[in-house]
């Protein structure tokens, strides 16, 4: 447990998870933890700028990047599960966790669950991708021609934060991202269900492809303690970047701590 005077705030950290090392960093305090997975090419201070503050209001929040992202080691053979595993392990961060993933983070946070299900407590999806969607990646193949290109030169700073590390290195993680994203479905397809464990499911209501609905339905069909809110005027990105829709994800995690605490005092 932590003293009543522990800081409230813990600056970014490198912890080593195995050859490589990883930055996470977590703010506020009380239980269950939430864990922020950002999305494909998305760092941790993303997450972290709207979504954290307003989360670690009610609990403790960490958020963290994944091999290759911001200012974590690249090790293009990670385990994207095992790592966070190792990292929240050696950072002394206890669980169960809420698991929050936007994008393709749902991806990462459903096959987490699959693998160390005692280690998660309830799970947050903000416009997740859907393990048997099949338009993502051919989608990208054109941005990925351009990819290297745009690394490059000046146009970069637009899609690459240089906080963040170099966009040269940032462009090739996210390529290397693209690559394994079809297996990294196929790893959160194996989870069929979460139980009784408390999900959100969040959806964006602007841009979405065709399809996209109907997958977001059957995410929230993972568990038998789930809700589903679709959020007016919102678009896949404004959910983590905009302060009103941003407020609406936050509501969605902390409703699920909420939950957790509940059925811990019952």
């Amino acid at each position: 447990g932590q003293g009543a005077g522990a800081a409230r705030v813990e600056g970014d950290r490198l912890v080593d998870v195995g050859g490589h090392r990883l930055n996470i960093r977590c703010v506020g305090t009380g239980d269950p933890t939430v864990v922020l997975e950002p999305g494909l090419g998305e760092s941790a201070s993303e997450m972290g700028r709207l979504i954290a503050p307003e989360v670690a209001r009610t609990t403790r929040v960490c958020v963290y990047d994944r091999a290759g992202h911001g200012r974590s080691d690249v090790a293009p053979e990670a385990d994207a599960a095992t790592d966070l595993h190792v990292l929240l392990e050696r950072a002394h961060v206890p669980g169960p966790y809420v698991l929050a993933g936007h994008s393709l983070g749902g991806m990462y946070v459903l096959d987490y669950a699959h693998r160390y299900p005692s280690e998660v407590g309830g799970v947050v999806l903000l416009d997740s991708m859907h393990p048997r969607q099949t338009n993502s990646a051919a989608d990208m193949g054109s941005v990925l021609d351009v990819v290297p290109t745009l690394a490059r030169t000046g146009i970069a700073r637009l899609l690459f934060d240089p906080k963040d590390g170099k966009p040269a290195a940032q462009a090739r993680q996210f390529v290397r991202d693209v690559e394994q994203m079809p297996a990294q479905l196929d790893r959160a397809a194996q989870l069929k269900k979460l139980g009784d464990r408390p999900l959100g499911v969040v959806t964006a209501s602007q841009g979405s492809q065709p399809g996209w609905t109907a997958h977001q339905n059957e995410l929230a069909g993972l568990s038998s303690q789930s809700f589903h809110r679709t959020i007016a005027g919102s678009t896949h990105q404004s959910l983590v970047d905009d302060p009103q829709h941003a407020a609406a994800s936050s509501r969605a995690i902390r409703d699920v701590v909420v939950a957790i605490r509940d059925r811990k005092g019952a």
